[in-house]
């Protein structure tokens, strides 16, 4: 009974140890260089050959070969595809122990393979497990105009790829050639695009016969805006776990903008309008927008969604604290169709939060789709299932992504920490959830925002935590008194150590295969275009993202003003306390941190010990100054007197003692330090006298 479940077992192993491969299908001056570079120095790719038809040039049997060993048979015992034309490699023992949950393949221009057949050769080098994407540029203006200025590049040049350090510098020697403006005709340009999207067109419909389903289409134009969440998109979609920032060395010489390129935009955008008026906004586009509907000659179009393999958008959760602007997030989050978020979830409303019920709740939570059955495990708080009706209802054709806010206190402190330490992060690598950590970096704002929330609480019956209005925000807006001394200090260290601990969650969360992202209050209200990139990345990269009439603001900032020691009661006292302090930056008015290195120098700030100060204002009195007699109207400070009006007990500085004599050292609350009594021998008595 014991060899089935070893053999189980090794099967695990050898699954785990499998790699993803991936034929990556594009066509030139797509960007292919840019894009295998970014591959090849991603610690998630265990290889990538960029133009592996070049392995073996116009071999049909070694090339074919080729192919098929690097995405079914790839091996980690010896380099694969080298320059030297050598062919050992195709027949070496295939090893895969470098290859656990890394992504392999190449990518190929089927033009310069017309020897592999689309009936014959391509469906068996696509079968399972390999992976079919194509790499398209949609912009087919931009794509034709960038052909024509790759000859200009080939002529300075002698190459049509800027990545080595030759091309480099030969780029840098040329610019003021490359950098001249180039003249196109209207109506040759608007056949060049229709004829390039005829050939996308043609290799989608290629490709998905072939692999025998839709591809998964990945595009220059989402890289250009957001190469980490266009990338994350394909790595997600292949299997493969993790995030990295991508990184390349490739050069872009063609503006973004026609303007800067074309000799007349002006007078091309005229005749454009005239011969072609389809293909203007392509033109005009300076925004790297994907066009998911090609221009095909004689006027024909054809969407590429037809052949594009749609996945599940996948829902969020936003972890962060109190009065740190989570509700102004999730506000602007969800402007697009496409986005919907929930308010806190985990609160404490009458239901009993445990483990089970937690983890239950955020599994059925990240399974949520619109229209789906949307149940959970078992029973949960009311709040999660009143979000489960509600999405249940929905049209199922829509696509969506869900969140919702969960503080780190709700339903408790050790409850959340139990989770993310326990089920959490396995669960979100599962179910393709996101993290979103939302700090506030101003602590002292944070602090002002608090303490107005709790008077406020104690001043209304109808509290609410934030302003609909801005009459709302001025009735809120009263000065608060902070704390000050060695409690406000600490008060700002619980905040600092509070966001350093997200810090770490989203790193460990991170280092273990779940897409996170951190952001703070400050960067988002200083760059409210970042909300579009963090949206995007939401949603995978669809444009439903931007696709939305910005609507009037439902929430208003309290303390929105930017003199905001206004709001500080006892501003001249928590300004001293802060003096000397690393939170001494908060004494400058226009001081906001933004991330990057002002947020690190306070946070990484070595924390002055305090000197501990002993207040004493005690003067003795000389013996020529001691009063014979003392009365309590003469003598400042006393505190009792006798039946005789004599001054029985006086205070000196932070002392109370009895006054029997001019010293409080003699006080019975102040023990006397007197000297020990030593022993004198009359050796000693001697010695002294003879002077020694």
């Amino acid at each position: 009974m014991r060899r089935p479940a070893v053999a189980i077992a090794w099967a695990a192993i050898a699954m785990a140890q499998q790699p993803a491969p991936i034929v990556v299908f594009k066509k030139a001056r797509t960007g292919s260089t840019w894009l295998a570079d970014m591959l090849e120095q991603d610690d998630r790719v265990a290889f990538f050959r960029h133009e592996a038809q070049g392995c073996f040039t116009d071999d049909a049997v070694r090339t074919r070969k080729a192919f098929e060993v690097m995405v079914h048979r790839p091996t980690c015992s010896t380099q694969m595809c080298p320059n030297a034309k050598k062919d050992a490699w195709l027949y070496a023992e295939t090893t895969t122990d470098c290859f656990d949950d890394k992504l392999v393949g190449f990518d190929v221009n089927p033009s310069h393979t017309p020897f592999l057949s689309w009936e014959r050769d391509w469906p068996l080098l696509l079968k399972k497990p390999v992976k079919t994407v194509v790499y398209m540029r949609t912009n087919l203006i931009k794509h034709a105009i960038s052909s024509i200025h790759a000859d200009v590049l080939v002529e300075a040049c002698d190459t049509h790829k800027v990545l080595s350090q030759r091309a480099k510098d030969c780029v840098e020697s040329n610019t003021e050639a490359l950098s001249q403006k180039i003249a196109v005709d209207a109506l040759s340009l608007s056949k060049s695009a229709r004829k390039l999207g005829k050939y996308w067109y043609d290799l989608l419909r290629n490709t998905t016969q072939a692999s025998g389903g839709k591809v998964f289409v990945l595009y220059y134009e989402a890289l250009q805006r957001d190469a980490s969440v266009e990338l994350g998109r394909l790595f997600d979609y292949v299997g493969v776990p993790g995030s990295s920032v991508p990184e390349s060395s490739s050069v872009k010489i063609t503006p973004d903008d026609l303007r800067e390129t074309l000799v007349d935009f002006e007078q091309v955008r005229k005749d454009l309008l005239r011969e072609d008026p389809a293909l203007l906004p392509q033109l005009e586009d300076t925004s790297f927008k994907v066009f998911r509907t090609l221009r095909l000659p004689e006027n024909r179009t054809q969407s590429i969604e037809r052949y594009e393999v749609q996945s599940k958008k996948a829902n969020f959760i936003v972890v962060t604290t109190q009065r740190s602007g989570s509700g102004w997030l999730l506000n602007e989050l969800q402007k697009p169709s496409c986005i919907e978020c929930g308010r806190e979830l985990f609160d404490r409303s009458g239901f009993l939060w445990g483990t089970d019920t937690m983890k239950a709740a955020v599994d059925g939570f990240l399974r949520m789709t619109p229209g789906g059955s949307n149940a959970f495990d078992m029973e949960v708080g009311d709040k999660f299932n009143f979000v489960a009706k509600k999405w249940r209802a929905q049209r199922s054709d829509k696509s969506r992504s869900y969140g919702f806010k969960w503080m780190l206190n709700q339903p408790s402190y050790d409850l959340f920490y139990e989770a993310f330490e326990a089920w959490l992060l396995p669960l979100l690598k599962q179910r393709r959830g996101k993290l979103v950590f939302l700090v506030r970096q101003h602590l002292l704002r944070l602090m002002v925002s608090k303490e107005a929330n709790q008077i406020d609480s104690e001043r209304f019956d109808n509290h609410v935590a934030h302003a609909h209005s801005q009459n709302d925000a001025q009735q809120h807006a009263a000065p608060v008194e902070l704390p000050v001394g060695h409690k406000l200090l600490r008060h700002l260290d619980l905040e600092l150590s509070k966001i350093a601990h997200m810090e770490k969650l989203a790193k460990t969360a991170s280092d273990a295969g779940v897409r996170v992202r951190t952001v703070s209050y400050e960067d988002l209200d200083a760059d409210h275009a970042q909300f579009g990139g963090l949206r995007s990345w939401l949603v995978d990269g669809d444009e439903c993202a931007s696709q939305f009439t910005d609507r009037p603001d439902t929430i208003f900032k309290i303390h929105g003003d930017a003199h905001w020691q206004k709001y500080i009661s006892n501003w001249n006292e928590v300004s001293k306390s802060l003096q000397g302090t690393r939170y001494a930056v908060y004494l400058d008015e226009a001081y906001v941190p933004r991330g990057g290195d002002a947020w690190e120098k306070l946070r990484d700030a070595p924390v002055a010990v305090p000197k501990k100060k002993v207040h004493d204002t005690y003067q003795p009195h000389t013996r020529a100054e001691k009063p014979a007699r003392l009365y309590p109207r003469d003598v400042p400070g006393c505190v009792t007197a006798g039946k005789d009006h004599h001054c029985r007990m006086k205070t000196y500085g932070n002392r109370t003692v009895p006054l029997f004599t001019s010293s409080p050292t003699s006080s019975p609350v102040v023990a006397p330090h007197s000297a020990p009594l030593k022993k004198k021998s009359w050796l000693g008595g001697w010695l002294r006298w003879l002077g020694w």
